[in-house]
């Protein structure tokens, strides 16, 4: 479920995914989680920079809670240039609203089935295709699921007129959506990492708050024992990055809020530690790794592109002779694509860009000494 809040307040939306395959653990919840924040996006819900997730689930490990789950993590929240917050309630599967509604999914989808020896239920579309279940062609039992939940009779209900406004503008959740996840979709199959660097008497079933933030980068991860969202946890872990500070650990967010409601309780107990999460083999295939963040380096440079101004500064960093600084330019024409293979000479050696690429004509700005 996903709160959002909209201009008719506060409202609850239900996602709920169907796939013909079994596999239930970080990698699917990976990529359940990709096509929401897809979603999410796409309808200007979620994104941006700086943007937070603030996650609650319930305790199951293989899911929520492993070296994997933290490595895609990371690798999601710097995929997406954002901070992925998650609490877990329970030390094991709970029951929520979500159990409830998924419950009436199965319910409902069991009366389906129960009806297709009915002769007139082949032509009806909200009937089970008899194909889907008995094999007899080429059918995703996922996608047939997905269609007669998806029916808007029974997403939106039956509405009545003003007398009912009320009533059903209270209704417990405002959306549902259906969606089918295909196993090809899945991937880091194979892959597995180890979470490196606790301190002494923590470790990954300890933690109940992780926390992945852009900032932090891939691989490491931020974890503490009790998730605390009193004001001024929730203030300190806004608190901006310090550029100048190499140790993540030091970071003004990830310190000890000095007025948590919990201090006197807690004390030093749940100080954040920055863990490293590195793969158990470093032979192992790291295609769908380097994808990802190939297409968050895209979702990067369309980012940046769409803040380029024509008579606007920009600012390239550089590391030249053990010296790091910044080269600024002005920007003299708006970013377009290259339809060519490009040199750029100005730089030594030169730069090739490859046709496709995103590119932009600018004037360098000379150094002016004590500025």
């Amino acid at each position: 479920t996903v709160r959002i809040h909209a201009v008719e307040g506060l409202q609850l939306h239900f996602h709920s995914y169907f796939s013909d395959d079994s596999r239930q653990d970080a990698r699917t919840t990976h990529a359940h989680m990709t096509k929401l924040l897809s979603h999410l996006k796409k309808e200007k819900q979620f994104g941006g920079r700086g943007s937070t997730l603030w996650e609650d689930t319930d305790g199951c490990a293989k899911q929520y809670r492993s070296a994997l789950t933290f490595y895609l993590l990371s690798l999601m929240a710097v995929k997406e240039e954002c901070v992925i917050d998650r609490a877990i309630n329970a030390s094991s599967h709970g029951e929520c609203i979500i159990d409830g509604l998924n419950g009436s999914d199965k319910a409902f989808l069991s009366r389906c089935m129960a009806v297709i020896g009915v002769p007139e239920a082949e032509h009806e579309e909200s009937r089970m295709k008899p194909s889907s279940l008995i094999g007899t062609e080429e059918r995703s039992f996922a996608e047939e699921c997905a269609k007669l939940c998806r029916d808007p009779d029974r997403i939106d209900g039956v509405t009545g007129y003003r007398k009912h406004a009320k009533r059903e503008s209270n209704t417990a959740v405002n959306k549902r959506f259906y969606h089918v996840q295909e196993s090809s979709g899945i991937k880091f199959i194979g892959n597995e990492f180890e979470a490196k660097g606790f301190p002494e008497g923590l470790g990954t079933m300890q933690c109940y708050h992780i926390r992945a933030d852009c900032d932090l980068g891939v691989g490491k991860i931020a974890l503490r024992r009790i998730p605390c969202a009193c004001d001024s946890c929730t203030h300190q872990l806004l608190l901006p990055w310090d550029v100048k500070e190499s140790d993540p650990a030091q970071q003004p967010r990830y310190q000890r809020a000095s007025n948590c409601k919990h201090k006197k309780a807690l004390d030093d107990w749940n100080d954040w530690s920055i863990i490293d999460v590195d793969p158990k083999d470093l032979d192992q295939e790291n295609d769908d790794v380097l994808e990802e963040l190939d297409d968050g380096l895209h979702a990067l440079a369309i980012s940046t592109a769409d803040q380029v101004e024509i008579g606007n500064y920009g600012a390239f960093s550089y590391s030249d002779d053990g010296e790091q600084g910044f080269y600024f330019l002005r920007w003299e024409s708006p970013p377009f694509t290259a339809q060519e293979p490009l040199e750029l000479t100005d730089f030594a050696p030169s730069m090739k860009v490859n046709a496709g690429e995103l590119v932009c004509k600018g004037i360098w700005l000379d150094p002016v000494p004590r500025t």
